[in-house]
């Protein structure tokens, strides 16, 4: 979807037909471990490479836990979302405020300032069947203060109202997110 991103899944073989298929110059692809060689064949300089896990959760699990109340963020917050996702990690390093414009309306969008700046953000898709929790980031000189279950939790809040099912993907070696995501009633799929 958005002429970048490719998501396989089901079998390998069809999986290797679409990849000898596709031509897509910049793409952010997640596949399956079993599939890395199909896809280092394709797509061998990929500058980020890690293993994500799946965890997911369903309607009536969560534990919802808000220390801090998040804001609704709105798109005039656009430059300051971009800020912060750069500042938090290497895989956001090239959004910048005009792709989150682009992609505000249909999601969720949770924030906690602290002295009027964005210290701390989440963002989820929901559909009626599963949402997804897209990102949630805190500056790392606010993180240990319950800042992303409290928006983790609003954003539950707000996707359980309309979908059954709750998904993130998180790195695997990111132990941290992994606990909170865990303690709000997340379990790994």
């Amino acid at each position: 979807y958005d002429n970048r991103f490719v998501q396989l899944n089901g079998k390998k073989e069809v999986a290797h037909l679409l990849l000898r298929e596709l031509d897509l110059k910049k793409v952010e692809l997640q596949a399956p471990l079993e599939w890395s060689q199909s896809v280092f064949e394709k797509y061998p300089a990929f500058a980020f490479k890690e293993t994500m896990l799946l965890l997911s959760l369903s309607k009536g699990e969560e534990n919802l836990q808000v220390s801090t109340l998040p804001e609704k963020l709105i798109i005039d917050d656009a430059q300051e979302i971009a800020g912060l996702l750069r500042a938090c990690s290497d895989f956001w390093s090239v959004i910048t405020a005009k792709d989150i414009q682009a992609m505000f309306s249909g999601r969720l969008w949770f924030g906690i300032k602290s002295e009027g700046k964005l210290v701390s953000l989440g963002t989820a898709t929901t559909t009626p069947k599963v949402s997804h929790v897209n990102w949630l980031a805190t500056q790392e000189q606010y993180r240990n203060r319950g800042y992303a279950k409290s928006i983790l939790s609003a954003l539950l809040k707000e996707m359980m109202k309309t979908s059954s099912t709750a998904i993130i993907y998180v790195l695997n070696n990111n132990v941290p997110a992994i606990r909170a995501y865990l303690r709000v009633g997340f379990k790994q799929y």
